[in-house]
């Protein structure tokens, strides 16, 4: 329990997230594109391999 007037830190604490959440679904759309069009050159044998990695930043503006 925290007492009255305690500051907690939250830039170190890790927050869940909800990835169902609306405000994420424009990126899960571009990320379905990007697998969906990596996945087309494999089997048109552009190229044998690939790697998608997703950066994800999110911040707490500063009241």
């Amino acid at each position: 329990m925290y007492k009255i007037g305690e500051k907690v830190d939250l830039s170190k604490k890790v927050l869940e997230i909800d990835i169902e959440s609306e405000v994420f679904n424009c990126l899960k759309q571009d990320l379905n594109k990007e697998i969906q069009r990596c996945i087309k050159k494999v089997y048109n044998q552009e190229f044998e391999s690939g790697e998608i990695s997703v950066k994800l930043a999110i911040k707490i503006p500063e009241a």
